[in-house]
């Protein structure tokens, strides 16, 4: 989502802190952790599953022994 998505979203104008926009002098810190790159590159594999709720039990199952987390919205179907 970018900042033109977001004005369009919301119908306002979007300001950015310039922590988000430009590297950061030395012993600068970002106001939140989740506004620089790191925070949003997990080095985690993502499945989507579509289907129904004994076939998402049967994979999480199956796949239990390797850590599997499992997040559900019962909104989507």
């Amino acid at each position: 989502i970018d900042k033109e998505q977001l004005s369009e979203v919301l119908g306002c104008r979007v300001q950015l802190s310039p922590a988000v926009l430009a590297q950061l002098d030395s012993g600068q810190e970002a106001p939140s952790p989740g506004m620089k790159y790191r925070h949003y590159a997990p080095q985690t594999e993502l499945v989507l599953l579509q289907g129904s709720d004994q076939a998402f039990a049967d994979y999480v199952g199956r796949h239990a022994e390797q850590g599997v987390f499992a997040l559900c919205f019962d909104e989507l179907r």
